[in-house]
């Protein structure tokens, strides 16, 4: 699935992050197989999670800082799960309608071919919000997945963030597609209950 991601999305490796988990991560070894590890062997950059922690939020966040800490002041961050497909100029039209629109954060519209905007007072709903398998961020406005949802509602969460700061959005289904739902596990099932709960605390409102 990595391999047909990154192939559809056409992105220079060099400017590729992958955030790799444990006990069982992705290796150079594993990229240089499907032909997406440069000659030289530095890219795209691998970007560990020590511990093996199953935590969304700390994953995403592990990747936001490390491309921090190598970007300058102004830059766009597009965080992806491996099952999305796109081509070769989603990267760019999300990239310009998060600038051109002065948005805080955008996506693709998984679920309808129209384009819509949302701020701070605009209800939610599966369908009104910015999809968690794929969003991008101003990389300078410093935002950061709140670690306490660990697996459901990180990216409500970080969506909701991003409407206080400026607005989301999102583009016609046909820029990306994405893959089906991860598996709900018995463990996973039990936090979604109190993450939506946690949400609603927090923000108010039910995240949908």
């Amino acid at each position: 699935m990595l391999g047909r991601c990154l192939s559809s999305l056409d992105h220079p490796l060099a400017r590729t992050a992958i955030v790799v988990t444990q006990p069982d991560p992705i290796r150079e070894e594993d990229l240089s197989e499907i032909g997406y590890l440069s000659s030289s062997g530095r890219y795209p950059h691998i970007v560990a999670f020590e511990s093996e922690e199953i935590n969304i939020s700390k994953w995403w966040n592990t990747g936001l800082d490390y491309i921090k800490e190598h970007a300058q002041h102004r830059h766009e961050v597009l965080v992806l799960s491996s099952d999305i497909v796109g081509c070769s100029y989603s990267v760019a039209m999300l990239g310009a309608f998060l600038r051109r629109d002065n948005l805080a954060m955008v996506g693709p519209n998984l679920w309808g071919n129209i384009e819509q905007k949302f701020g701070k007072d605009s209800a939610r709903g599966t369908h009104t919000r910015v999809a968690g398998c794929c969003w991008m961020v101003k990389g300078e406005l410093g935002l950061r997945c709140d670690e306490s949802f660990r697996w459901w509602y990180s990216d409500d969460d970080i969506e909701m963030q991003a409407r206080q700061l400026g607005g989301t959005g999102i583009l016609p289904y046909t820029l990306m597609v994405g893959g089906p739902d991860s598996y709900m596990s018995e463990e996973k099932a039990k936090w979604a209950v109190e993450d939506r709960q946690r949400f609603i605390t927090k923000w108010g409102i039910a995240p949908w």
